[in-house]
């Protein structure tokens, strides 16, 4: 009886011990300083297509809050254009470091938007968004008080649409 509780204890503990290595490694992966900003992005990314999942398979079933809200003309107005949102204008929104992301992940999984398409536009956007965030890191209204960092931000937005169209040229994503 004794040696049984024995094999438990160590196999729990070897269970917690690896467990605690996976979190070590994870956060040293995260906050090293030759990595931070690709593991900032992967979570960043993961954290959206989560959203986009639950409001593809939950969210979707209850749209008539919105309809009540906007009218069922206007929420099918709007489920509509962003249904048919194209890679590069998707992908320049999410690079925006301004704009509610929770909002579009929402409005992608309602709209029934292609999950391939989503997943391109969004590691593309975030990528951009996560540097300005990382290595620019301003306020909305210090951004509109300082030229350099909106000339920054153009930058950054003009790279996103053109790597965003390169990308849909390639694998025909639109």
């Amino acid at each position: 009886c004794v040696r049984s509780w024995m094999a438990v204890g160590n196999s729990l503990t070897n269970m917690i011990w690896k467990k605690f290595c996976l979190i070590f490694y994870t956060l040293r992966l995260c906050y090293c300083s030759t990595q931070p900003l690709l593991c900032q992005v992967f979570l960043q990314v993961l954290g959206c297509n989560i959203a986009f999942y639950i409001s593809e398979h939950f969210i979707n079933s209850k749209i008539d809050v919105l309809y009540k809200k906007f009218g069922k003309k206007r929420g099918n107005k709007l489920i509509e254009k962003f249904s048919n949102m194209k890679l590069s204008t998707l992908a320049t929104i999410m690079a925006f470091p301004f704009t509610p992301a929770f909002l579009i992940n929402i409005l992608a999984g309602v709209s029934k938007m292609n999950q391939k398409k989503f997943l391109v536009a969004c590691f593309i956007g975030k990528i951009f968004m996560v540097y300005f965030w990382g290595y620019v890191g301003t306020s909305l209204i210090e951004s509109f008080k300082n030229p350099i960092v909106l000339l920054r931000i153009t930058i950054l937005l003009t790279i996103t649409f053109i790597i965003s169209k390169i990308v849909n040229k390639k694998y025909e994503l639109d």
